[in-house]
């Protein structure tokens, strides 16, 4: 019987999933205490999901606590989660997945990454490094597969760092032929969709009043701002 020479890797932890446990991990840190039913409603989920979750937290090293009394769950502090140890393959799959990442074209974020990367290399074993080294030489990322918006680095990075920090955009963008000029608009990031023809940006725009989705391609300018836009 062949043996795959890739390890094999739990899909358990899809984006959708990754992004609910990194929020269910936050509100446990609060202190106060959450119920099962609490957690659910708060991220939409059932509460068959929360308990998925949890034991997935706690399988990765985050001390849960629950609370019989109040039955409540929560992380206390000041005992910060220390997650396990990587195992090689995991490591390998992480390591192969930032190798591939269209996000590398932006400088900035490809530092971030190449530190991040020595990091955790540091820390793996010889026989790890050198393995790690002989997959990712032979791993090639065709930009052709996932097309870079052409001098859109910056427009890029600053609605992923509004999307990280939760803030909202002024943008400047082209709406193509139904109007005559640049339309400017204040948006409430959602998300930042990737496809295999465009690059996206939907959030809630003050022009259009709805949830909308903006062509990078098409906006010629974008900044945070400070105060929160009523759309």
């Amino acid at each position: 019987m062949s043996v795959s020479p890739w390890p094999r890797i739990p899909v358990a932890m899809r984006q959708d999933r990754l992004s609910r446990c990194l929020q269910l991990s936050h509100m446990l840190q609060s202190c106060i205490g959450h119920h099962a039913g609490q957690l659910a409603s708060e991220l939409s989920v059932s509460r068959r999901t929360i308990f998925r979750d949890l034991r997935l937290l706690r399988d990765a090293g985050i001390p849960l606590n629950y609370d019989l009394r109040r039955k409540v769950y929560r992380v206390d502090p000041p005992v910060r989660p220390v997650p396990k140890s990587l195992f090689n393959e995991e490591l390998l799959a992480l390591l192969t997945a930032a190798h591939v990442s269209v996000l590398l074209c932006i400088p900035e974020i490809r530092g971030l990454v190449d530190r991040a990367v020595g990091k955790l290399l540091g820390q793996a074993s010889a026989a790890c490094q050198a393995e790690a080294a002989n997959l990712l030489s032979c791993v090639e990322w065709q930009p052709s597969q996932t097309p870079w918006p052409q001098g859109r680095e910056d427009i890029c990075r600053t609605i992923l760092m509004a999307l990280r920090h939760q803030r909202p955009l002024r943008i400047v963008y082209h709406a193509g032929l139904k109007t005559r000029g640049p339309i400017q608009t204040k948006v409430i990031p959602h998300r930042l969709v990737v496809s295999e023809s465009t690059w996206q940006l939907v959030g809630r725009s003050s022009w259009h009043r709805r949830t909308y989705k903006f062509d990078i391609g098409s906006i010629q300018h974008a900044e945070q701002i400070d105060e929160i836009p009523t759309i």
